[in-house]
């Protein structure tokens, strides 16, 4: 190729919009480039820098990335002679030093780190940065700071073998007059102190020294700002917080001197992008430096008050430009108000309760007696924002504080206070889900009275708001104000697109929460209107390009509405059904195709939710849906990059990704439901899975989960299993020739997957052998025990491992919390193996083969000896209770005695430690023991019995929700008991008072009812007849009355004719009882 022909290339390259054009013309770069010895390429690139060509810029670029990407594989290494490629280096440095450039530089920078790699100095290039930095030329000296800034980005111990004295220099450049060259003697001088911790934390600087270069930036960076150079300051500054950024800890010795120039940057009238970057600078600070939090607690706080709180006040012009807009309030990108906000959520999170909450309770109690409504709206941002940061160590009494302040500002003549109200609550209403709803009483009344506001901004953010706080309530809660939540509902829909999306969502809400006597006229109310809208919306599907953000919420928010709906009151929609599913067929076909993510993945979640009631009538359209989804699944999930600029680079395409998984879900899911729905394309699914590419844990077991789901599909399920049992064990268990695993278990969330995906295996196996009886039945179960012990194990070690690292939390608030989250994670997966264990149980029931019992009976006394001394331990023995109790409830009353022999003392014993979930699962197996073997023994002992008595009366004390379930199943124990050990009326009597105070287990209060209608014409009850008849009526029509009504026929069978023969007792256990209670009567009859 002569030179004529190579600049022709790089013009293409460069300026071409010609696709094809540009694809021919890097092809043929990409060949000449590598042609070796690589001579005349270079020789032919090298030209085109050196005499200014108008694609200088673009060779450069091309030289550069190619040395990056390829190291001693690029083109400078394969010349005829290695000193060939040494001189165009020097004739580069020559030419740099006349014509300063700062993309050649980074080129010269990368051949010198790739020779210290292969362990050869470029002695000229150190030569050329001491002339260069006493050059006169302003240019020449920030090219050759710039050479040594890229340099100096390693590890301190790689910058000695350099052979250079890059702290002499950098001392030197950052006294320059010119601001550029200091800026990137700054950059270096920064990432220098970082660079110097080693893994230890050991700096390879003593603090006088770090302390002298901190200094010395801070020095520069001021001498900038007072000369007025505000855009090479801003640069300055913001490089020392790139640094902060990477290691802050690094500068924790410079905190007071650090502390004092960001106070002068914010306390003067200074350029507001310089004041966003103090900001970003401060945050970064405190949440690294976590030793000072103690030490520099008032100076934090009083930085925050002064500078970061005022500044999340709206001006003015904001104000009144959002109230001219269609949109909702935000500021704007990168504004200083947004780093403010984002600086308040950090240093709630990492500061803790001890620093941030009483900074913010002082804001509020300023912003209760001011009325300046600037005051009050920093307040409440402050609140909001605060409050999310610090989620798990507010407690109550602070979340009354708020919601009182909320509504007391609510009232507030500003309307951009009364918006900022609403858009804390819909906040607060998920931060404080458990703790705000206890306040129904004071919001609901502000949310109806905003939801009238005479500005129509606050009245739509109402409705947004409604959605959060109804979406975390109970039915007790809600059903009160349905009337007024009703008439919101119909408001909304005379409004903008934005406020129907709205009331979308709330119906949505109500769907999930109300009981179906009072859902169903809502439904039959609002439906033909949802439908109705749908209708359009199918319009815009088929006709309309694109789709606006509002356009998508809405379509996303009714096609969510409409399969909660159905989920709900599934007879109201069996003739719906078909419409639905076309139309969400068209939609799925529609978003996939358009790349509208959001709506594809709703629709699938839609169509997920539909299954569980519809699977069979969703079938022939799911057969439909299926080339789309297999195409879908067997697209590459990874781009390899072929443009010159990112030429070999695989990156994921996330969408893809996403839309897998989506479906992939769907499938598993669909085929629960529908087993035969997809058999027709089985032998496709079974290919595509086993050829499946994953990225990342989820993904992969979302496939394996959909290969448990073959056994559910296939006629031969034993065949299917000796084909793909090995590989599937093989993901989630290492084995010696397990060389393709895509399960990686290193959290314990994916440990709690693994295990929910194991139990779908084992379930649907032993269906499969009960049914054909797979000869190698024996091998498989021990193989599945096998891989639960090391699931067990690999969980222990997992929060051994997540342990250590809360630990070394300072503040105690946040140990405190991250202990509890990580807790919880731990439960959920020791839970999830415990249910794959009770599979062999629940399958086989009193069947098991004696040698499978005497393995299950070995694990679970295992589980439960774990013990109670430790929170995880009792999570561990919790898992072993529950197992015991699948013996009690499937085996005979003599097995069941014989299993239980070895455990009933140290049973009653765990009960010492006062554990609410250890009484509520003693309680419960000491139920199913003595319901299923009659013990009198158990039955009357008096220590139970007492201790049972001592601990109701200190669990509804507590009140919490684990305090009343262990109430509601010691009432259930209880009962049996004193049947068992033949109590009097003396018993009877004092427990029907208890009884009536059950309100948080709907099966243990199934239970009780059970029980007190089985046995009210006992001669022991018949005497407390109007006792007795008031707990039944106050727990049959009580918090769990649409549960049982819904989920348990047989019990609703019994009561009607107990509550028709009691008749004038029933109605005044009726009159004594609530209004829920009243109203659930009413409704009864």
């Amino acid at each position: 190729m002569n030179a004529e022909q190579f600049h022709n290339i790089l013009m293409i390259i460069k300026d071409s919009k010609d696709s094809n054009e540009i694809y021919q013309a890097e092809t043929a770069y990409k060949a000449f480039r590598e042609i070796t010895p690589s001579d005349n390429f270079l020789q032919l690139l090298i030209n085109e820098i050196v005499t200014k060509s108008e694609v200088q810029t673009h060779a450069i670029v091309l030289l550069r990335q190619d040395m990056d990407k390829n190291g001693t594989n690029s083109a400078i290494y394969r010349l005829s002679e290695y000193q060939i490629g040494r001189q165009i280096m020097i004739q580069l440095l020559m030419y740099l030093a006349e014509n300063p450039n700062s993309i050649l530089v980074q080129a010269i920078a990368i051949y010198i780190q790739s020779e210290l790699q292969e362990k050869r100095l470029f002695q000229e290039a150190f030569q050329f940065v001491m002339q260069g930095i006493d050059s006169q030329n302003t240019e020449v000296r920030e090219c050759v700071t710039t050479l040594i800034q890229i340099l100096s980005n390693v590890a301190n111990e790689k910058l000695v073998e350099y052979q250079f004295d890059f702290l002499g220099f950098l001392n030197k450049a950052i006294e320059d007059t010119s601001d550029k060259v200091a800026f990137q003697a700054i950059k270096s001088l920064s990432m220098m102190i970082v660079q110097g911790f080693d893994l230890d934390g050991k700096s390879a600087f003593p603090p006088e020294v770090t302390g002298q270069i901190t200094l010395a930036i801070l020095n520069r960076i001021s001498k900038s700002i007072q000369a007025a150079s505000i855009d090479m300051s801003i640069k300055m500054l913001s490089a020392f917080k790139d640094a902060i950024e990477v290691e802050g800890e690094s500068f924790i010795f410079q905190f007071n001197e650090i502390m004092t120039f960001l106070e002068q940057i914010m306390a003067s009238d200074l350029d507001e992008n310089l004041k966003k970057v103090a900001v970003q600078i401060f945050s970064e600070l405190t949440e690294h430096c976590l030793q000072i939090k103690k030490m520099q607690r008032e100076r934090i706080q009083s930085f925050m008050a002064k500078y970061i709180i005022p500044n999340l006040v709206p001006t003015e012009v904001q104000i009144q430009t959002w109230m001219e807009s269609e949109k909702d309030f935000e500021f704007a990108d990168n504004s200083i108000q947004e780093f403010c906000m984002e600086c308040i959520g950090s240093s709630a999170y990492i500061l803790g309760k001890q620093i941030v909450a009483p900074l913010i309770h002082d804001v509020i109690q300023q912003a209760l007696q001011s009325s300046q409504w600037q005051v009050v709206i920093a307040a409440i941002i402050a609140m909001a924002t605060g409050g999310q940061g610090m989620e798990d160590v507010i407690n109550q009494k602070e979340v009354k504080y708020y919601t009182e302040a909320l509504v007391k500002f609510s009232q507030h003549t500003h309307p951009k206070v009364r918006y900022e109200v609403l858009a804390a609550l819909t906040v607060l209403s998920t931060t404080f889900a458990t703790k705000i709803t206890k306040y129904h009483a004071q919001i609901f009344p502000m949310l109806f009275r905003l939801h009238n506001d005479p500005v129509k901004k606050v009245a739509v953010h109402a409705s947004t708001a409604m959605i959060n706080f109804v979406s975390k309530l109970d039915y007790e809660e809600t059903y009160m104000y349905l009337e007024n939540v009703k008439e919101m509902i119909e408001l909304c829909w005379g409004g903008n697109m934005v406020q129907q999306a709205n009331a979308l969502s709330l119906l949505n809400s109500l769907c999930e929460i109300v009981d179906e006597e009072d859902l169903t006229p809502l439904l039959y109310k609002f439906m033909p209107n949802v439908f109705e809208q749908f209708v359009g919306t199918m319009n815009a599907i088929t006709s309309q390009g694109e789709f606006s953000q509002e356009e998508n919420l809405y379509i996303t928010s009714i096609v969510q509405l409409i399969a909660q709906a159905a989920s709900a009151v599934t007879e109201l929609f069996n003739d719906q059904i078909d419409q639905i599913m076309k139309n969400l067929c068209l939609i799925a076909q529609r978003s996939l195709a358009q790349t509208e993510h959001e709506i594809f993945g709703q629709t699938m979640d839609s169509m997920m939710q539909l299954a569980d009631h519809f699977a069979g009538k969703m079938e022939s359209y799911v057969q439909q849906l299926w080339p789309t989804f297999a195409e879908l699944l067997q697209k590459d999930i990874y781009e390899v990059l072929s443009d010159v600029k990112h030429e070999g680079q695989t990156v994921t395409n996330d969408h893809v990704v996403a839309q897998q998984q989506a479906v992939l879900s769907f499938v598993a899911t669909f085929c629960e439901q529908n087993p035969n729905g997809l058999k027709p394309v089985f032998d496709q699914i079974y290919q595509i899975l086993s050829n499946k590419v994953c990225v990342g844990s989820q993904m992969a077991i979302t496939v394996l989960l959909c290969q448990a789901e073959l056994l559910n599909m296939s006629d031969e399920p034993i065949a299917v299993h000796n084909q793909i049992f090995r590989h599937f064990i093989d993901q989630i268990y290492p084995g010696a020739e397990n060389l393709e695993k895509t399960v990686t278990i290193t959290d314990l969330d994916e440990a709690h997957d693994a295990a929910q995906c194991l139990s779908c295996y084992i379930r649907h196996y032993l269906r499969a052998h009960l049914k054909h009886n797979d000869p190698n039945f024996q091998e498989t179960a021990g193989k599945f025990f096998e891989v639960l012990s090391f699931l067990h194990a690999k969980t222990m070690e997992l929060f051994k491992i997540q342990m250590e690292d809360v630990g070394e939390c300072e503040e105690q608030e946040e140990k405190d919390a991250e202990t509890e989250q990580l807790y919880d994670v731990f439960t959920d997966a020791i839970e999830a193996i415990g249910e794959a264990y009770g599979q062999f149980m629940l399958e086989f029931k009193q069947n098991i083969p004696f040698d499978l019992l005497e393995k299950f009976v070995v694990v679970a006394s295992q589980l439960f000896a774990a013990g109670v001394e430790s929170t995880p331990g009792i999570s561990v023995s919790i898992v072993g209770y529950k197992m015991f109790s699948d013996i009690a409830e499937y085996m005979d009353a003599q097995v069941t005695q014989t299993v239980f022999a070895n455990i009933l003392d140290p049973l009653i014993n765990y009960l010492k430690c006062k554990d609410h979930r250890i009484v509520q699962c003693t309680y419960y197996l000491l139920y199913m023991y003595v319901k299923r073997t009659l013990d009198p023994v158990i039955a009357n002992n008096a220590d139970i019995l007492n201790q049972a008595i001592q601990l109701m009366n200190e669990l509804k004390e507590d009140g919490s929700e684990t305090a009343l379930n262990a109430y509601d199943n010691i009432c259930s124990y209880l009962c049996v008991s004193g049947l068992i050990a033949k109590q009097t009326v003396a018993f009877w009597g004092p427990l029907m008072d208890y009884l009536s105070q059950m309100e948080s287990d709907s099966n243990e209060i199934e239970h009780v009812l059970y029980f007190l209608v089985e046995q009210s014409s006992s001669s022991e009850l018949i005497q407390i007849k109007e006792q007795v008849c008031q707990v039944i009526v106050n727990l049959f029509f009580g918090k769990c009355y649409s549960h049982i009504k819904k989920h348990n026929q047989e019990i609703m069978q019994q009561i009607r004719p107990y509550l028709q023969q009691c008749g004038q007792i029933a109605q005044k256990a009726v009159t004594n009882g609530s209004d829920f209670v009243k109203k659930n009567w009413a409704n009864f009859w």
